[in-house]
């Protein structure tokens, strides 16, 4: 995949061809002298996946209703704390990140302070001292481009994009397979 098959994809939509571009490059950058265009097939499709059509570096925002928290995060919530942490973002935040991946306990607030941020959602007071986030540059492009692109290579997820094996990429970022046949779907689309 180039530069062109990627906004050829998105010609009819002026707005997400810019974003889609502004990414492209910085993640380009980013790669320096590295650059494979598998490496940026397996980086544009899971940031797609990540952050959705519009290539914006967004926050985790964990708006979610009893049954959803129910669902996603059984581990932390029986129908009567998810009843009383439904639609309390922040709450939910503190319950569910607290006492792992380096953040303090539920009253600490990291849950909340390092949510899932920019193109990867990187979440958890490790991963963001790891890879330089701060909440004053935790949806910058350029900044994501950098972590995005670092954490492919310190996970080996590069490797697994050069094998094209995308199922491995998919398990690598997101611990599972999450969203797996829309990243196929993607893979092949930005390949045609």
């Amino acid at each position: 995949m180039n530069k062109e098959q990627l906004l050829k994809y998105y010609k009819n939509e002026p707005e997400i061809y810019k974003r889609a571009e502004a990414c492209w490059d910085a993640v380009y950058n980013a790669l320096g002298v590295d650059v494979n265009p598998l490496m940026m097939l397996g980086i544009m499709a899971t940031i797609r996946i990540e952050c959705g059509r519009d290539f914006i570096p967004k926050r985790e925002n964990l708006n979610y209703a009893a049954q959803g928290l129910l669902r996603i995060f059984p581990k932390y919530f029986n129908a009567q704390t998810a009843a009383a942490f439904a639609y309390k973002p922040e709450m939910i935040a503190n319950r569910v990140y607290s006492n792992r991946m380096g953040n303090g306990d539920e009253a600490s607030g990291d849950g909340w302070r390092y949510r899932g941020a920019n193109f990867l959602q990187f979440t958890g007071k490790e991963n963001w001292d790891k890879y330089g986030l701060t909440n004053e540059n935790c949806l910058d492009i350029q900044k994501g481009a950098e972590a995005t692109v670092r954490y492919f290579r310190d996970r080996k997820v590069i490797d697994a994009c050069l094998a094209q094996d995308w199922r491995r990429v998919r398990l690598l970022v997101n611990g599972g397979y999450n969203s797996y046949d829309e990243f196929t779907k993607i893979i092949n689309a930005y390949k045609k």
